[in-house]
Protein backbone atom coordinates (compact mmCIF):
# COMPACT_ATOMS: atom_id res chain seq x y z
CA UNK A 1 0.00 0.00 0.00
CA UNK A 2 1.63 3.27 -1.01
CA UNK A 3 0.09 6.59 -0.68
CA UNK A 4 -0.96 9.53 -3.37
CA UNK A 5 -0.44 13.16 -2.74
CA UNK A 6 -4.01 13.39 -3.75
CA UNK A 7 -7.06 12.65 -1.86
CA UNK A 8 -10.23 14.30 0.22
CA UNK A 9 -10.46 17.22 2.48
CA UNK A 10 -11.10 17.10 5.86
CA UNK A 11 -12.35 20.11 7.75
CA UNK A 12 -12.78 21.05 11.94
CA UNK A 13 -15.24 23.92 11.86
CA UNK A 14 -17.22 25.75 14.96
CA UNK A 15 -20.93 23.70 15.32
CA UNK A 16 -23.66 24.92 13.82
CA UNK A 17 -26.85 23.15 12.56
CA UNK A 18 -25.63 20.42 11.09
CA UNK A 19 -22.37 17.96 12.59
CA UNK A 20 -21.79 16.57 9.70
CA UNK A 21 -21.42 18.03 5.65
CA UNK A 22 -19.84 16.91 2.39
CA UNK A 23 -18.86 18.85 -0.61
CA UNK A 24 -17.01 18.51 -3.31
CA UNK A 25 -17.75 17.06 -7.15
CA UNK A 26 -18.02 13.28 -5.52
CA UNK A 27 -20.12 14.16 -2.26
CA UNK A 28 -23.93 13.45 -4.31
CA UNK A 29 -25.26 10.42 -3.06
CA UNK A 30 -23.15 9.48 -0.51
CA UNK A 31 -24.41 8.57 3.07
CA UNK A 32 -24.50 10.84 5.58
CA UNK A 33 -25.72 9.39 8.56
CA UNK A 34 -24.21 6.44 11.00
CA UNK A 35 -23.03 4.49 7.78
CA UNK A 36 -20.76 7.04 6.81
CA UNK A 37 -17.13 6.19 8.08
CA UNK A 38 -16.24 9.90 8.89
CA UNK A 39 -19.12 9.57 11.18
CA UNK A 40 -18.64 6.06 12.83
CA UNK A 41 -14.64 7.26 13.20
CA UNK A 42 -16.23 10.70 14.54
CA UNK A 43 -18.90 8.64 17.15
CA UNK A 44 -15.85 6.21 17.95
CA UNK A 45 -13.44 9.14 18.66
CA UNK A 46 -15.99 10.78 20.91
CA UNK A 47 -16.83 7.59 22.66
CA UNK A 48 -13.77 6.70 23.66
CA UNK A 49 -12.18 9.86 24.67
CA UNK A 50 -15.48 11.09 26.72
CA UNK A 51 -15.26 14.12 24.66
CA UNK A 52 -17.68 16.59 25.25
CA UNK A 53 -17.09 19.76 23.06
CA UNK A 54 -18.96 20.04 19.81
CA UNK A 55 -17.66 20.94 16.68
CA UNK A 56 -18.56 20.40 12.88
CA UNK A 57 -17.23 18.23 10.50
CA UNK A 58 -17.16 19.03 6.43
CA UNK A 59 -15.43 16.90 4.14
CA UNK A 60 -14.44 17.53 0.87
CA UNK A 61 -14.88 14.44 -1.64
CA UNK A 62 -12.83 15.14 -4.08
CA UNK A 63 -11.79 11.56 -5.05
CA UNK A 64 -14.48 9.43 -7.10
CA UNK A 65 -16.62 6.88 -4.76
CA UNK A 66 -15.69 2.96 -5.01
CA UNK A 67 -12.61 3.45 -6.92
CA UNK A 68 -10.18 0.91 -5.50
CA UNK A 69 -8.36 3.89 -3.67
CA UNK A 70 -8.92 3.56 0.07
CA UNK A 71 -11.10 6.83 -0.01
CA UNK A 72 -13.30 6.09 2.89
CA UNK A 73 -10.64 4.13 4.67
CA UNK A 74 -8.63 7.13 4.38
CA UNK A 75 -11.39 9.66 5.47
CA UNK A 76 -11.62 7.60 8.43
CA UNK A 77 -8.37 7.69 9.42
CA UNK A 78 -8.00 11.44 9.05
CA UNK A 79 -10.79 12.18 11.20
CA UNK A 80 -9.55 10.14 13.98
CA UNK A 81 -5.76 12.15 13.14
CA UNK A 82 -7.55 15.40 13.00
CA UNK A 83 -9.84 15.18 16.08
CA UNK A 84 -7.11 13.86 18.19
CA UNK A 85 -4.85 16.53 17.24
CA UNK A 86 -7.85 19.12 17.73
CA UNK A 87 -8.86 17.32 21.48
CA UNK A 88 -5.16 15.15 22.41
CA UNK A 89 -7.10 12.76 24.70
CA UNK A 90 -6.04 9.28 23.06
CA UNK A 91 -2.49 7.77 22.38
CA UNK A 92 -1.31 5.81 19.09
CA UNK A 93 -2.52 2.53 20.88
CA UNK A 94 -6.18 4.20 20.82
CA UNK A 95 -5.70 5.19 18.09
CA UNK A 96 -4.65 2.35 15.91
CA UNK A 97 -8.06 -0.14 18.55
CA UNK A 98 -9.91 2.32 16.49
CA UNK A 99 -8.82 2.39 13.27
CA UNK A 100 -8.93 -1.36 13.32
CA UNK A 101 -13.12 -1.11 14.18
CA UNK A 102 -13.77 0.57 11.27
CA UNK A 103 -12.30 -1.52 8.65
CA UNK A 104 -9.20 -3.63 7.66
CA UNK A 105 -7.57 -0.81 5.70
CA UNK A 106 -7.91 2.02 8.24
CA UNK A 107 -4.29 1.36 10.68
CA UNK A 108 -2.98 1.43 7.87
CA UNK A 109 -4.12 4.48 6.18
CA UNK A 110 -3.58 6.01 10.11
CA UNK A 111 0.34 4.97 9.47
CA UNK A 112 0.32 6.51 6.05
CA UNK A 113 3.69 5.31 5.02
CA UNK A 114 4.25 2.43 2.59
CA UNK A 115 3.02 -0.85 3.63
CA UNK A 116 2.79 -4.70 2.81
CA UNK A 117 -0.50 -6.12 4.28
CA UNK A 118 -1.63 -9.31 4.81
CA UNK A 119 -4.34 -11.70 5.22
CA UNK A 120 -7.42 -10.09 5.86
CA UNK A 121 -5.35 -6.57 5.58
CA UNK A 122 -5.10 -6.34 9.37
CA UNK A 123 -1.53 -7.60 9.31
CA UNK A 124 0.51 -4.78 8.37
CA UNK A 125 4.41 -4.42 8.11
CA UNK A 126 6.91 -1.42 6.61
CA UNK A 127 7.39 -1.95 2.78
CA UNK A 128 10.88 -1.93 1.65
CA UNK A 129 12.16 1.56 1.31
CA UNK A 130 11.02 2.81 -1.47
CA UNK A 131 11.08 6.41 -3.54
CA UNK A 132 9.07 8.92 -4.99
CA UNK A 133 7.05 7.71 -7.73
CA UNK A 134 5.57 9.61 -10.78
CA UNK A 135 2.09 8.02 -11.45
CA UNK A 136 -0.83 8.46 -12.98
CA UNK A 137 -4.68 7.65 -11.75
CA UNK A 138 -7.86 6.78 -14.27
CA UNK A 139 -11.28 6.49 -13.15
CA UNK A 140 -13.44 5.78 -16.25
CA UNK A 141 -16.35 7.16 -14.02
CA UNK A 142 -18.01 4.16 -13.05
CA UNK A 143 -18.14 2.73 -9.29
CA UNK A 144 -16.86 -0.92 -8.86
CA UNK A 145 -17.95 -2.22 -6.08
CA UNK A 146 -15.42 -4.23 -3.32
CA UNK A 147 -17.86 -6.47 -2.22
CA UNK A 148 -19.00 -7.49 -5.51
CA UNK A 149 -15.45 -7.59 -7.21
CA UNK A 150 -14.48 -9.87 -3.80
CA UNK A 151 -17.34 -12.41 -4.76
CA UNK A 152 -16.91 -12.99 -8.34
CA UNK A 153 -13.07 -13.56 -7.20
CA UNK A 154 -14.16 -15.96 -4.82
CA UNK A 155 -16.64 -17.74 -7.35
CA UNK A 156 -13.13 -18.24 -9.43
CA UNK A 157 -10.70 -20.65 -9.07
CA UNK A 158 -8.01 -18.51 -7.40
CA UNK A 159 -4.40 -19.11 -7.70
CA UNK A 160 -1.95 -18.98 -4.88
CA UNK A 161 -1.16 -15.77 -4.36
CA UNK A 162 2.03 -15.94 -1.59
CA UNK A 163 4.38 -12.83 -1.17
CA UNK A 164 7.06 -12.55 -3.32
CA UNK A 165 10.88 -12.17 -1.81
CA UNK A 166 11.49 -8.77 -2.10
CA UNK A 167 14.57 -6.64 -1.73
CA UNK A 168 15.13 -4.17 1.36
CA UNK A 169 14.55 -1.26 -0.42
CA UNK A 170 13.58 -0.11 -4.26
CA UNK A 171 16.40 2.70 -5.56
CA UNK A 172 14.67 4.16 -8.17
CA UNK A 173 11.33 3.93 -9.61
CA UNK A 174 12.69 1.88 -12.13
CA UNK A 175 13.60 -0.93 -9.75
CA UNK A 176 10.12 -1.47 -8.57
CA UNK A 177 8.67 -1.52 -12.33
CA UNK A 178 10.60 -4.25 -12.92
CA UNK A 179 9.24 -6.12 -9.89
CA UNK A 180 6.07 -5.84 -9.91
CA UNK A 181 6.06 -6.53 -13.40
CA UNK A 182 6.35 -10.02 -11.99
CA UNK A 183 3.66 -9.12 -9.75
CA UNK A 184 -0.34 -9.00 -10.35
CA UNK A 185 -3.35 -8.08 -9.10
CA UNK A 186 -6.18 -11.01 -9.10
CA UNK A 187 -8.60 -8.76 -8.87
CA UNK A 188 -8.20 -7.12 -12.02
CA UNK A 189 -10.21 -9.76 -14.11
CA UNK A 190 -12.94 -10.45 -11.97
CA UNK A 191 -13.42 -6.12 -11.93
CA UNK A 192 -13.02 -6.35 -15.72
CA UNK A 193 -15.81 -8.83 -15.57
CA UNK A 194 -18.50 -6.62 -14.10
CA UNK A 195 -17.18 -3.11 -15.40
CA UNK A 196 -15.45 -3.71 -18.56
CA UNK A 197 -14.53 -0.19 -18.57
CA UNK A 198 -12.01 -0.38 -16.89
CA UNK A 199 -10.64 -2.54 -19.54
CA UNK A 200 -10.15 0.70 -21.35
CA UNK A 201 -8.73 2.46 -18.64
CA UNK A 202 -5.63 -0.11 -18.53
CA UNK A 203 -5.30 -0.24 -22.36
CA UNK A 204 -4.91 3.33 -22.97
CA UNK A 205 -2.16 3.52 -19.95
CA UNK A 206 -0.28 0.19 -21.16
CA UNK A 207 -0.26 1.65 -24.90
CA UNK A 208 1.07 5.21 -23.70
CA UNK A 209 4.79 5.46 -23.80
CA UNK A 210 5.54 7.34 -20.63
CA UNK A 211 3.48 4.60 -19.07
CA UNK A 212 5.61 1.98 -17.28
CA UNK A 213 3.30 -0.18 -15.48
CA UNK A 214 -0.25 -0.21 -15.31
CA UNK A 215 -2.29 -1.72 -12.67
CA UNK A 216 -5.37 -1.88 -11.25
CA UNK A 217 -5.71 0.51 -8.14
CA UNK A 218 -7.25 -2.62 -6.06
CA UNK A 219 -10.88 -3.64 -6.98
CA UNK A 220 -10.64 -0.75 -8.95
CA UNK A 221 -12.40 1.24 -11.08
CA UNK A 222 -9.13 3.23 -11.08
CA UNK A 223 -5.80 2.12 -12.69
CA UNK A 224 -2.55 3.86 -12.02
CA UNK A 225 0.28 4.23 -14.38
CA UNK A 226 3.74 4.74 -12.73
CA UNK A 227 6.18 6.72 -14.65
CA UNK A 228 9.80 7.88 -14.72
CA UNK A 229 9.80 11.28 -14.04
CA UNK A 230 6.72 13.96 -12.81
CA UNK A 231 7.39 15.66 -16.23
CA UNK A 232 6.54 12.25 -17.95
CA UNK A 233 3.37 11.66 -15.31
CA UNK A 234 2.11 14.80 -15.79
CA UNK A 235 2.65 14.63 -19.82
CA UNK A 236 0.74 10.76 -19.47
CA UNK A 237 -2.08 12.80 -17.93
CA UNK A 238 -2.25 14.99 -20.25
CA UNK A 239 -2.78 12.79 -23.15
CA UNK A 240 -5.80 10.60 -21.09
CA UNK A 241 -7.55 13.94 -20.60
CA UNK A 242 -7.35 14.48 -24.46
CA UNK A 243 -8.16 11.12 -24.98
CA UNK A 244 -11.22 10.98 -22.74
CA UNK A 245 -12.08 14.07 -21.39
CA UNK A 246 -15.11 12.60 -19.23
CA UNK A 247 -12.84 10.46 -17.12
CA UNK A 248 -11.17 11.45 -14.07
CA UNK A 249 -7.41 11.47 -14.49
CA UNK A 250 -4.44 13.31 -12.01
CA UNK A 251 -0.95 12.95 -12.00
CA UNK A 252 0.35 12.86 -8.48
CA UNK A 253 3.43 11.36 -6.62
CA UNK A 254 2.90 8.20 -4.58
CA UNK A 255 5.09 9.40 -1.00
CA UNK A 256 8.06 7.45 -0.18
CA UNK A 257 9.31 5.62 2.61
CA UNK A 258 9.41 8.50 5.16
CA UNK A 259 8.08 11.02 3.59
Amino acid sequence: MAFADVGDLLRLEPPNAAAFEMAGPFAGGIETGPGNLVVRARDSFVRMARLSEQFRLVLEKNLPVAAGLGGGSADAAATLRLLNRAFPRLDERQLLELAAELGADVPACLTSQPLLAEGWGKQISPAPHLPELPCVLVNPGIPSATADVFAAYDRSSPRAANRPDMPLAFKDPQALVRFLVECRNDLEQPAIERAPQIAGALEVLREAPHCRLARLSGSGATAFGLCDTTLAAQQLAAEVMAHQPRWWVRACVLRGSGA
